[in-house]
This record gives structure tokens, sequence and C-alpha cells, in this order.
């Protein structure tokens, strides 16, 4: 699998370390990066590879496999696997990770609700990059969680920070964003623009 040629910097702040457990005690490679038997190896750490490239190798691809056929133990992660389906939460959960495939709310703490495949608004003209959306979404570290919206075009998701950027109409409304500005491109009339993300219900 090619790996994200725009992830050209380290992510300090977040890990996805595995550690090469194959019993026939060969190196392994995970995109290109050679790991030897019994040693780790932070793919996060490496230039080329972004969150988004682990989300989808870890649920349909390389790594899904190899953590199979027991080529890998997973022995850190925090990267962002939200994901809406039981079957993958159980299947991250079997495979060592213990943080970000769910949103955890405390006691005490307040309601979230998830919108999905909502309208993004604005003129399509291929030169305005400023959309909104229906309402006010959560961005950002927040009471013991970290959101971030889900953007699509034309039905492949989008890089936050590489495609497009979170932005306020109103700065004094923090942790409140209501809109995306696309930074890769500016869609046209035949772009088909989503997006999920989460609200308070209070």
């Amino acid at each position: 699998m090619a790996y994200n040629v725009f992830a050209t910097s380290k992510q300090n702040s977040v890990c996805f370390r595995v550690t090469n457990v194959n019993f026939e005690h060969k190196t392994i490679n995970i995109f290109h990066f050679p790991i030897p038997w019994s040693r780790s190896r932070d793919l996060m750490q490496e230039r080329g590879i972004g969150e988004q490239d682990i989300n989808t190798s870890l649920l349909k691809g390389s790594l899904r496999h190899k953590l199979h056929v027991g080529d890998i133990l997973i022995e850190c992660s925090n990267v962002n696997l939200l994901t809406f389906s039981p079957q993958q939460k159980a299947f991250l959960i079997a495979s060592g990770v213990t943080l970000g495939y769910e949103i955890v709310v405390p006691p005490g703490a307040i309601d979230f609700a998830l919108k999905y495949n909502m309208p993004l608004t604005g003129v399509q003209n291929g030169v305005n990059t400023v959309f909104t959306t229906p309402q006010p979404f959560i961005y950002g570290a927040f009471d013991s969680n970290y959101f971030r919206p889900q953007v699509f075009h034309n039905g492949r998701l989008l890089y936050d920070t590489l495609d497009y950027v979170a932005a306020r109409s109103n700065p004094g409304v923090s942790p409140y964003y209501d809109q995306i500005i696309f930074t890769s491109f500016a869609p046209t009339a035949t772009s088909h623009l989503l997006i999920t993300y989460s609200i308070s219900l209070i």
C-alpha cells in the first residue's frame, strides 16, 4: 500500500507502535518500512504515514491481515479509529486498541450526538472554499474526548488539516465550529459534499 505523500512530518503526539511477533522470526514490512523480528516500530513517527492510512489499513488492509495471522501486536495506539460498526469495534478491541475507537462520555459529562452525512452549504463555483455546516459542531479536545469531523467529497474521506480546516464564523464560540474551509481544492458544481460531526445535546 502506498503511503500518504502529504504526511511529510512526524506526528509526535500520536502513536501507533507495533511489534513483529512473526512465528518464523522473519522481517515484515508495513507501508514499505521493515520491522525485524521482536522489534517495534511507531508508524506514526514515519514520514508519509497519516492517521487515515492507519485507519484504512487496520480495518480492511495489510495491518488487519497481519493481525489476523499473528505477525504483529499493537503496543500503543491513540490514532483516530472512530468506527460506527460493532464488528470493527470488536476487532479493534481484540487487537489491543484501547483508545480512539469510540467517544467516551464520563459520568456526569454532557451528552453528545453524532450527525451523519450532513450537507455543507456554500457556492460551488471552483473558486469559493468556505462552506457552512447546518449547526455548530465540536472540534478538538473537549470534556475528556477529542472530536473531529469526517468530511467527504464525492464519497472520498478527506484529510483534516491537509484537505480542509475547521473554522468559526464567530470566534467567541469555542469549542464550537460551523465552517469547513477547503485547502487542497475548491468544490465545483459537480462536487457532492457531506460531513459527519458531533454536537452537544445540552
